[in-house]
């Protein structure tokens, strides 16, 4: 699949959370060249955690030690996506990235021991060649912050 069908299909698309996420993130596999979940105990859809002080849930796909990901429906809140995948984490063995996505829009979030959370968006309509972004308020790492400020100076945009 190509970037051009993954966004002529998945831009606007009606399907609910529940009939639209597996087959939204196999059509990503697809277009990345990457192996689809295949493994029920280290890469699989629907995985079983208990949440931190709130029972039982599902991770909508889990990949051991790399990520747990939750897909909301179309215009799907991601601030309680996210949420809900932080009350997983531990029992999805803390995965270094939380990734929430309403198809739209994706946000990758960084989980690494010891370090700043950063986010990362990308949206469905990105072009070609654009950087992903960083929501406002956004926390930067390791002197981040000093060199967007110094290419903003350079290229003439700095910040009043």
């Amino acid at each position: 699949m190509t970037p051009a069908q993954f966004i002529a299909k998945w831009k606007d698309n009606p399907l609910s959370e529940r009939s639209g996420s597996q087959a939204f993130f196999l059509d990503l596999c697809s277009m990345l060249g990457v192996e689809p979940p295949n493994d029920p105990d280290s890469y699989c859809f629907e995985r079983g955690a208990t949440r931190t002080g709130a029972g039982h849930g599902w991770a909508d796909v889990w990949k051991r030690g790399h990520f747990g990901w939750e897909n909301k429906g179309p215009d799907g809140d991601l601030s309680g996506a996210l949420r809900q995948l932080m009350t997983y984490a531990l029992a999805l063995d803390n995965p270094p990235l939380l990734v929430v996505s309403n198809r739209a829009i994706t946000q990758i979030h960084t989980h690494f021991t010891g370090t700043p959370s950063e986010t990362y968006t990308i949206r469905l309509n990105h072009r070609p060649g654009e950087v992903p972004t960083r929501p406002h308020g956004a926390r930067y790492h390791h002197g981040c912050r000093r060199s967007l400020r110094r290419r903003r100076a350079v290229h003439g945009r700095a910040r009043p």
